[in-house]
């Protein structure tokens, strides 16, 4: 007998809500790789896709799906260290150990495209995105996917296709983790601390990132000129200089550019627009990062200060020409 559910029940709650978004297009991120949320159900349900049952989830189960998972890896790690300790090595050995090991590049490394990963069952999820890699391929750009349901989610890119809305600022993304990790700005949700400066951050990536800027490391490096980059969007932007590529072209004249967002900020100057405007003068810029700017005019902050002389200034750049300038001598 088949059942009628509302679109917007939750599989795993079974609650009605406002949003909900499709189990088979929903993704844990983890480290460099994203786990498929029906793969960690499984770990502990007998949840199934099944055409009579809902094919959603609310996001607040996604929620309580990624701390499960996130645990589970935790408990993982714990016990593999109590195995070691039945070695006849110290504690403090195996820590270190363990240390030298997750330092280690070819530590459950892919032997296809060398990434790295902390877990085997993480390496192993990542293994069958090859297994099946290039059997849905996109007639836009040629990538390959290992599911419908991925090939699907990346035409969004090309389409601009937006299904996924906040039900609290309306803003629309392309794919359920969009809108997953949106949802944390608006809850103030940022539960990645980096272990350095105290920072925080609403998901692990970005805290991977984040930290790349305490390292130095720089693992993305380009095979045109040789310059080397922490993030790989950044890589990818910069490979576009070297092809001369870009597909963001404006509409009300010949400019086009290399990124998206530089095209939307384009076009506000062509409207006129500057949304950003400062509470203490009402002066007003295009840029949120030329308000900051501004801001420290009126509360005379200065960040960047020079090592040499002392004499700090708002932005990095103007350092750089102040000791490129004042002490280039001394180098």
């Amino acid at each position: 007998m088949d059942l009628y559910c509302p679109k917007n029940m939750c599989r795993t709650c079974v609650n009605i809500v406002e949003n909900v978004v499709k189990i088979e297009d929903t993704f844990i991120k983890c480290d460099s790789d994203s786990v498929p949320i029906l793969h960690v159900l499984n770990l502990f349900s007998e949840i199934k896709l099944n055409e009579n049952f809902p094919d959603s989830i609310c996001l607040n189960c996604v929620e309580k799906i990624d701390t499960f998972y996130k645990f589970k890896l935790q408990c993982d790690q714990s016990n593999e260290f109590f195995r070691s300790l039945q070695t006849t090595k110290t504690p403090q050995e195996t820590k270190e150990e363990q240390t030298k090991d997750r330092n280690n590049d070819d530590l459950l490394q892919c032997h296809q495209c060398h990434k790295s990963f902390k877990t085997k069952y993480i390496l192993r999820a990542h293994l069958k995105r090859h297994k099946f890699e290039g059997h849905f391929v996109c007639n836009l750009c040629g990538k390959g996917f290992n599911s419908q349901s991925c090939l699907t989610r990346h035409t969004r890119v090309h389409t601009g296709e937006k299904n996924y809305e906040c039900s609290i600022c309306h803003k629309k993304f392309p794919s359920a983790n969009n809108l997953n990790l949106h949802s944390r700005i608006h809850s103030g949700v940022k539960p990645y601390l980096c272990t350095i400066c105290g920072k925080s951050f609403s998901h692990p990536t970005g805290l991977t990132y984040h930290t790349r800027t305490h390292t130095k490391e720089k693992p993305y490096t380009c095979e045109v000129c040789g310059k080397s980059f922490a993030i790989p969007c950044h890589m990818d932007r910069h490979l576009k200089t070297h092809s001369g590529e870009r597909p963001f072209p404006c509409k009300q004249c010949d400019r086009a550019f290399i990124k998206k967002i530089d095209l939307q900020r384009h076009e506000a100057v062509h409207a006129g627009l500057k949304p950003h405007v400062c509470n203490i003068c009402n002066k007003a810029f295009l840029r949120k990062m030329h308000l900051s700017y501004h801001m420290m005019v009126h509360t005379k902050e200065r960040p960047h200060v020079c090592e040499v002389c002392g004499k700090g200034f708002i932005r990095r750049y103007y350092l750089k020409e102040h000791i490129n300038r004042r002490h280039g001598s001394q180098e």
